[in-house]
């Protein structure tokens, strides 16, 4: 059975647009690919993970998440429901997305967590997500638009112990409030494709993707692409399916204003590479070692009275690669080596270097950071400069878009679903990262990948050297992005740029995840690196 994405539009809406300023879209996305006993499920990520890159550029705040247990499925849920409740529903359209398995049992639609163990159809009663707590929720509300989206094969291999169940995989919604819109993904009875070929995304998506973002089309028209998409890659094979009890019209992308919608061409020039979660690579010989992250959500900073990184707010971070270690000596010599480069502090004439004390030897650069270094040390005594310079020949060198690391993006990679001040927890603790003159007696940097690597096969995200990233200083996260994107506005003088992660010179407290610093971006220190993410 194929991933399955259910998209019901619930709307009690007359010609509502983007336009309105006080018009509220709240979504909720769940993508669940890795099943161990019901069978994995290659894109169904990939679908959840741009659907919530279009919405999102579309304005909803989207509540998602992959790969989700059903205890966590359920918690998305709750959390969907209060942002739905939150606000004034005259004003509030609500959507629901679902990309995984899932089937009816006795009249009864149920979503399918990745780990639920299912031998028989009535085995969903208890391992399975029920879809009407969600539509219900939904219709509790009363908002001006719900919206919910299915994709999936709407016929069930497994077997059933009852003989009056129903043979079909997923059952059709029948008790449709008034102005609800539902499209499914196929037909009853019918398989909906994965993918055709090679492709990133489930057939369905793919053409919902493909026509949501069109300013103009009405709700209708969106859907009638899609089908006429759909019919066309399948041959004929998948049809999909729909229930409309709307009276007015909705519009994702609307005309008025001349609302430009951000592109969502890829770059031919530097294509993205669509990797698997977890997945390792590397572009070069001597290029940086990539890992695909998984896309999530989680809580960025803290919430204490006149912090620098506050309040704390939630964040949606989509699948992007970045290094699984600072970028190293090595690494860097390669740069060098092509480009003649000089850097920072060969020009100006040294780097901030600690032996005992602080220094700034005229000698000291990238080759001689005043300590031993082997090509798999981290590469220090670079300023921000340099690094960019780095980056822009990566780019050049592979065609991939390599880049600097956000802020959101870092915080969320080293803690890697953890929920402590570090990767591993509350305590600092020397046998799991470099840090700290006093507290671990450490006189230099260590080689890259000394220490384990954090649950997203992450090394020294703690400690070792600090880390340049992309954004500029802000004195809070008020109006941060609520993406992964580098936060770059007002960065109106050089002593805005931030790194982060802490280092072999600094104390336990600076390497905590939320923590930040900022510094001047020609500053050279021997403490300090970097390292790249790709999109």
């Amino acid at each position: 059975m194929k991933h399955l994405i259910l998209f019901i539009i619930s709307s009690l809406i007359s010609n509502m647009t983007l336009a309105n300023s006080d018009e509220r879209r709240i979504a909720l996305v769940i993508g669940n690919s890795s099943y161990s006993v019901m069978g994995a499920l290659e894109n169904a990520e990939n679908d959840a993970v741009d659907m919530t890159a279009s919405l999102l550029r579309l304005g909803f705040d989207v509540v998602y998440g992959v790969n989700l247990s059903k205890k966590q499925m359920t918690e998305k849920v709750r959390e969907f429901d209060q942002k739905l409740k939150s606000g004034d529903p005259e004003n509030t359209i609500g959507l629901f997305y679902y990309a995984g398995h899932g089937l009816e049992v006795d009249g009864n639609n149920y979503l399918v967590p990745i780990d639920a163990e299912m031998e028989f159809q009535e085995d969903a009663r208890d391992e399975g997500v029920a879809l009407n707590r969600i539509t219900r929720r939904m219709n509790y509300a009363k908002n001006q638009l719900n919206i919910v989206i299915l994709d999936a094969c709407r016929d069930n291999p497994l077997p059933k112990l009852d003989r009056n169940l129903s043979a079909g995989g997923w059952g059709e919604l029948n008790d449709i409030a008034s102005g609800m819109f539902i499209a499914y993904g196929t037909s009853p009875g019918q398989k909906a494709l994965d993918s055709i070929g090679s492709g990133r995304n489930g057939v369905f998506t793919k053409y919902i993707l493909e026509n949501i973002e069109k300013q103009g089309l009405t709700l209708e028209q969106v859907f009638k692409k899609t089908r006429a998409g759909v019919l066309k890659v399948t041959h004929g094979k998948q049809t999909t399916w729909q229930n409309n009890a709307t009276t007015g019209d909705f519009y994702f992308a609307p005309l008025a204003n001349n609302v430009k919608l951000p592109s969502i061409k890829e770059d031919t020039e530097y294509p993205k590479q669509h990797r698997k979660t977890g997945e390792i690579f590397t572009d070069c010989q001597n290029c940086p070692e990539m890992i695909a992250i998984p896309s999530g959500q989680f809580e960025m900073g803290q919430n204490k009275e006149n912090a620098y990184n506050s309040p704390k707010h939630k964040v949606n971070i989509g699948q992007f690669n970045m290094s699984t270690t600072e970028v190293t000596v090595a690494q860097f010599k390669a740069f060098v080596h092509d480009t003649g480069y000089k850097t920072t502090a060969e020009i100006q004439g040294g780097c901030h270097v600690f032996t005992n004390k602080w220094l700034e030897p005229k000698d000291a650069n990238w080759q001689n950071p005043y300590y031993q270094q082997t090509d798999s040390s981290p590469v220090v005594c670079i300023s921000w400069n340099d690094a960019s310079k780095y980056i822009s020949w990566l780019r050049e060198k592979t065609k991939r878009p390599y880049r600097f690391i956000s802020e959101a993006e870092w915080e969320y990679a080293t803690l890697a679903g953890s929920t402590g001040q570090y990767s591993w927890g509350n305590s600092a603790d020397c046998n799991k990262a470099s840090y700290g003159l006093k507290e671990c007696n450490k006189s230099q940097a260590v080689p890259v990948k000394s220490y384990h690597p954090n649950a997203f096969g992450l090394y020294d995200m703690h400690g070792n050297v600090s880390e340049w990233l992309a954004d500029c200083w802000h004195s809070s996260y008020k109006n941060a992005p609520k993406t992964g994107n580098a936060w770059i506005e007002n960065c109106d003088d050089d002593y805005k740029r931030i790194s982060r992660g802490g280092s072999w010179i600094l104390p336990a407290q600076d390497m905590i995840a939320i923590n930040r610093t900022r510094g001047n971006k020609h500053m050279v220190i021997n403490d300090l690196g970097f390292r790249v993410a790709q999109d």
